[in-house]
């Protein structure tokens, strides 16, 4: 199992949203993302748990 993370941000025509995802190497999956509307470090490496996940 490796997991990589990525944190980025997409424009809106309310302004700017940040996401985090974590992504399973070897699945080539999302294994969870969060969204929010500020970039802060929570967002950036949140704990496992709080993710929304599918």
């Amino acid at each position: 199992m490796l997991w990589v993370s990525d944190f980025t941000y997409v424009s809106t025509w309310a302004g700017f949203v940040y996401v985090a995802f974590v992504i399973d190497v070897y699945a080539r999956h999302i294994v969870g993302w969060r969204v929010s509307r500020t970039a802060h470090a929570r967002l950036a490496v949140p704990p496992f748990g709080s993710f929304s996940t599918h």
